[in-house]
């Protein structure tokens, strides 16, 4: 243990020797790596040497710091992960873009989903929660960006732009349980530059297409659009992200019934899963 931690290769008998100048007792005790071990015994009135570890500091102080050689510790390399690569990509491009990275809670409160007329079968529950507004898994992002998003327009804050990436938690049948990895783009508000001719102007529909261009074609992946029919979204003002055939995301500009579960006025809102 203590040439573990300073770097040496010091005997047992000399670190029994260098213990026993510090007037500490020693007996041999058994250790489970089979390694020396010893029972060491401290005067009362050494109440700093209330740890292994200062005692190994004083060691390394009578053996003498100049016979520590200085090098780097040896630390295994592992492969970056691809989608952890690609989740940093997307973060770069929206901050990029002109948007905030949030943060939120896996947790969530299941009366929020029943407000907004949301499925609460699938929802993962809280054996042990905390508190009541978190005893079920999120099972989107959708709600953390409009409680984040309310929270900053109330406090004055005239636009809001921000997405989130992370893990959303479903149930499927009794004992079949999914997490999957999302990102979330949200708008709210007012522009914060105001033009002289229009004013100020609200981040709308086609603002968020746009933004969801620009990733997918920086992102070098081959995509298009689709109209969708989601009861989150107005009818005309909303669609489908197509990736390689499948259904990678859906963006659209929300129904007033959603936003007034939150007290929002405008908000357009994106969920996309993040690209393997």
């Amino acid at each position: 243990r203590v040439n573990r931690v300073l770097g040496t290769d010091i005997s047992p008998n000399t670190v029994e020797n260098l213990l026993k100048r510090l007037n500490c007792g020693t007996k041999d005790a058994a250790a489970a790596s089979g390694e020396a071990c010893f029972e060491v015994t401290v005067l009362p009135y050494r109440r700093d040497l209330s740890a292994e570890i200062d005692l190994i500091e004083d060691i390394a102080q009578l053996h003498g710091y100049e016979k520590i050689q200085a090098k780097l510790p040896e630390l295994p390399l592992e492969a970056v992960q691809k989608k952890n690569v690609v989740e940093d990509e997307i973060r770069r491009l929206l901050v990029c873009a002109g948007l905030m990275e949030t943060i939120s809670y896996s947790f969530s409160n299941s009366k929020i989903y029943e407000k907004a007329g949301f499925k609460t079968d699938r929802l993962v529950r809280v054996k042990n929660p905390v508190s009541e507004e978190h005893d079920v898994m999120r099972q989107n992002l959708l709600f953390g960006l409009l409680e984040s998003s309310a929270r900053n327009l109330n406090m004055g804050c005239e636009c809001v732009k921000a997405f989130e990436t992370g893990k959303i938690f479903g149930k499927w049948g009794r004992d079949r349980y999914v997490e999957e990895m999302k990102a979330g783009i949200i708008f709210a508000g007012r522009q914060e530059r105001k033009h002289w001719l229009t004013g100020a102007l609200e981040p709308g529909f086609f603002h968020l297409k746009g933004v969801l261009s620009a990733l997918l074609d920086n992102m070098k992946v081959p995509y298009g659009f689709i109209d969708s029919k989601s009861e989150m979204f107005h009818d005309f003002k909303q669609m489908e992200i197509i990736i390689g055939g499948k259904q990678a995301g859906i963006f659209g500009e929300l129904t007033e019934s959603l936003r007034a579960v939150f007290d929002i006025r405008v908000i357009h809102e994106d969920r996309a899963a993040t690209p393997n």
